[in-house]
C-alpha cells in the first residue's frame, strides 16, 4: 500500500516524481498557464452554480453533509482542487522553490498583515490599525524561528482555517474564487518581473505570491467543507490519475 505524503515537501516531491518526465520539458510560463487553466475550471464550477450549500440545504430541509453527496459543484471541486495543488507544486519546483518553505515564511502561524493568530479580521481594518512594517517583520521572524511547521496537508488546512475561518465563512465561494484569480495574476506579474528585470527582482515577492495562491486554495476547500488532504490523496495515490502510471507519460490533461 502506498504511503500518503506528510508535509508539503513530501506532497511536492510526490507530484514531481509522477510528472518529472513531462514537466522537465515545460518552461515556467507553460506551467503557469496550466495553473491559469486549473483556476479557470474552479471558477467555472463556482459560476455555474452560484448558490451556496447552505441555501440549498435550507431549501431542501437537509443537512449540508446530505447536500454535499449530490452537489455537482462539490464533485467538480473535489476533482479540480487537487490538480490545482499539483500544478502549484510543479511551478514551485520549476522556479527552484520549496512550497513548504514559501508558505511557512508567509504564514508562520500568524497573519502576516496584523499578527493575529486566530480569527483574523484585518481585511476589515484600516491601514492605521495594522502594525508598522518593522514590528511586523520582527514578530514574523520570531514566529518563523519558534513556531511549529505543520506536519501534514491537513494540519496546514487547520492552521490557515484558524487564522481566517471567520472571514472566509462570511465570504461567498465566488469571492474566494476571485481572490484566487487575483493572486494568480500577482504571481504572473512576479514571474514577468523575474524575466524582464532580473537585476532588481526580489525572489521574496515570488515566494509570497506562491504562498498566497496556496492559502486561497485552502480557503476555498475549507469554505466548501472539503478536506484537501483527503481529496488529493484519493486522486493522487503516487500515480497519475489519468494514465495510472507512477511516472506519467500520457496523462490527457497533464
Amino acid at each position: 500500500m502506498s504511503e500518503k505524503p506528510k508535509g508539503l515537501d513530501e506532497w511536492q516531491q510526490m507530484f514531481d516524481t509522477i510528472y518529472c518526465e513531462r514537466n522537465e520539458k515545460r518552461n515556467k510560463e507553460s506551467i503557469l498557464l496550466r495553473l491559469v487553466e486549473e483556476i479557470s475550471e474552479v471558477s467555472e464550477a463556482l459560476r455555474e452554480e452560484n448558490f451556496t450549500l447552505g441555501q440549498v440545504a435550507r431549501a431542501l430541509n437537509k443537512s449540508i453533509d446530505e447536500v454535499k453527496k449530490d452537489h455537482e459543484k462539490i464533485r467538480v471541486l473535489e476533482w479540480e482542487l487537487p490538480d490545482l495543488l499539483a500544478w502549484l507544486g510543479a511551478f514551485a519546483t520549476c522556479v527552484n522553490h520549496k512550497l513548504e518553505q514559501d508558505v511557512w515564511h508567509k504564514y508562520p502561524g500568524i497573519c502576516p498583515y496584523c499578527l493575529e493568530n486566530n480569527n483574523c479580521l484585518c481585511i476589515a481594518k484600516s491601514p492605521n490599525e495594522k502594525p508598522q512594517k518593522e514590528a511586523l517583520e520582527k514578530r514574523l521572524d520570531s514566529a518563523r524561528k519558534n513556531g511549529k511547521v505543520p506536519k501534514s496537508l491537513l494540519e496546514w488546512q487547520k492552521l490557515l482555517d484558524s487564522l481566517y475561518k471567520k472571514i472566509n465563512r462570511v465570504q461567498e465561494e465566488e469571492v474566494i474564487g476571485f481572490h484566487m484569480q487575483e493572486e494568480l495574476g500577482e504571481l504572473s506579474r512576479e514571474l514577468r518581473k523575474r524575466t524582464e528585470m532580473a537585476t532588481t527582482f526580489s525572489d521574496d515577492d515570488l515566494s509570497s505570491e506562491i504562498a498566497d495562491v496556496f492559502s486561497w486554495t485552502i480557503a476555498l476547500a475549507s469554505r466548501m467543507e472539503l478536506n484537501l488532504e483527503k481529496i488529493t490523496w484519493r486522486k493522487y495515490r503516487r500515480v497519475c490519475p489519468y494514465c495510472g502510471r507512477p511516472v506519467c507519460r500520457e496523462g490527457p490533461t497533464q
